[in-house]
C-alpha cells in the first residue's frame, strides 16, 4: 500500500489503549458489512484511515505536497467506481492548492494543474468524467490567500478542460430566510445538468436578542442561473441508482426528489432515554452515505462535545434502523461497490 501522510492523522496524537482497540473494534464491524455485499466502506479514524473490500481491511495513505504555506489544501473524494481517489494538495511552489488523481490498483498518481482549488469539497460526476470542486479565485501570493468571490467549478478529466458551474455567492430564486454563508457540500443529479448543494444559511432571530442569527443548513438545487431551496436540512447526497436526495434534518433522514416533490420520512433520530438527558443525539455534523445499490443508507448522530459517533444502517424501503457503531470516533466518508 502507500506510505505517506494521512489526510487525517493522528501519528503525533496521544491515543490510549482503549481508543485502539474501540477503533479496531468499530473498523471490524464494517468490515462485517463489506463482507456479507461483497463491497468497500471508506473510513478516516482517530489512527487508521483507509478502506475495507469485502471484509478485508486496507490502510490508505496520500502523499501530499506539504511546502511551506499558510494555505489550507485539503479535500478529497472517492471515485464513483471505488478505483481512485481525487485529494486537493499544495503545490511543489507552494503557489496555490491543486487536485491529484490516485489509483489504489497501480498507485500512479495524475496531477490536475490547472485546478485552482480554494475549498476543501471535491465531488465526482456519476460517470467519473469530472471532477467538482470550489474556485474561480486568484492567489495573491503575498498575502498567500486567495481573493475574489469564486465559484463552483467541474473540470474534465480526459483534458482538463473546465467549465464554471455557478458563481458564489449563490443567487437562490425567492427570498432566502437569511444571510447566504459558506457552501458546505457538492453532490450530483444523474438526468439532470444541476447539482445539489449544502450552504449555510444565517436565519435572524428576533427574541430573545434581536439583531443575531443562528446558522441553518439548507439543500439547494444549483444551477448556474439560479439556485432554489429544496429542504432545511443538510449533508444531502444522491442515491447511486436514482435522482434521490437523502438529508439529514433535526428530526432525522429524509428523502426528496430533485424536482422537489415526493418528499418523505425514511427514519426518525433516535430518542432520548429520560434518565441520561447529556447522551441526547444531535444531527449537526451528521452525514448520509448510500449504499452502493441505493438500498440503505447509513447516517450518524453526534453525542457531547467530544464529538462520538452513533451509526447507524436504514433501510430505504420500510425504514427499519439498526446501530452498527456505538460512540466511535471513526468518520464514514464513502461506500462503494466491490
Amino acid at each position: 500500500m502507500l506510505n505517506a501522510l494521512l489526510l487525517i492523522s493522528a501519528a503525533n496524537a496521544q491515543v490510549s489503549e482503549s481508543e485502539t482497540r474501540h477503533e479496531d473494534s468499530d473498523i471490524a464491524k464494517l468490515a462485517a458489512i463489506t463482507r456479507a455485499d461483497h463491497s468497500t466502506i471508506f473510513f478516516h479514524g482517530l489512527i487508521k484511515s483507509g478502506y475495507v473490500r469485502d471484509g478485508n481491511i486496507q490502510i490508505m495513505t496520500l502523499k501530499r505536497a506539504d511546502a511551506p504555506s499558510p494555505l489550507k489544501c485539503r479535500g478529497e473524494a472517492i471515485s464513483r467506481d471505488g478505483t481512485r481517489i481525487a485529494y486537493v494538495t499544495t503545490r511543489d511552489e507552494a503557489r496555490g492548492c491543486h487536485i491529484v488523481i490516485l489509483d489504489f490498483k497501480s498507485g500512479e498518481v495524475m496531477k490536475l494543474p490547472d485546478t485552482e482549488v480554494s475549498g476543501s469539497i471535491l465531488s465526482w460526476s456519476w460517470d467519473d468524467k469530472e471532477i467538482a470542486y470550489v474556485g474561480g479565485r486568484k492567489l495573491n501570493l503575498l498575502k498567500q490567500e486567495y481573493m475574489g468571490p469564486g465559484a463552483v467549478v467541474a473540470v474534465s478529466l480526459a483534458d482538463g478542460r473546465q467549465r464554471t458551474v455557478a458563481w458564489l455567492p449563490l443567487r437562490i430564486v425567492g427570498k432566502p430566510p437569511g444571510e447566504v454563508g459558506n457552501l458546505l457540500s457538492i453532490d450530483w443529479l444523474h438526468k439532470r445538468s444541476e447539482l445539489v448543494v449544502d450552504v449555510s444559511i444565517c436565519v435572524p432571530i428576533r427574541d430573545p436578542w434581536p439583531g443575531t442569527c443562528r446558522v441553518e443548513v439548507h439543500t439547494l438545487l444549483l444551477s448556474s442561473e439560479n439556485s432554489r431551496v429544496l429542504a432545511v436540512g443538510g449533508e444531502a447526497a444522491v442515491s447511486p441508482v436514482v435522482d434521490h436526495i437523502a438529508f439529514v434534518a433535526q428530526d432525522g433522514v429524509w428523502v426528496i426528489e430533485a424536482d422537489g416533490s415526493k418528499r418523505r420520512r425514511i427514519t426518525t433520530v433516535p430518542s432520548v432515554a429520560f434518565f441520561l438527558p447529556f447522551f441526547k443525539e444531535e444531527t449537526g455534523w451528521s452525514k448520509v452515505v448510500w449504499s452502493p445499490s441505493g438500498d440503505r443508507i447509513l447516517f450518524n448522530t453526534i453525542i457531547g462535545e467530544e464529538f462520538f459517533n452513533n451509526f447507524y444502517l436504514v433501510d430505504f424501503k420500510s425504514g427499519k434502523r439498526r446501530q452498527v457503531l456505538k460512540k466511535s470516533l471513526l468518520d464514514i466518508t464513502a461506500w462503494r461497490g466491490r
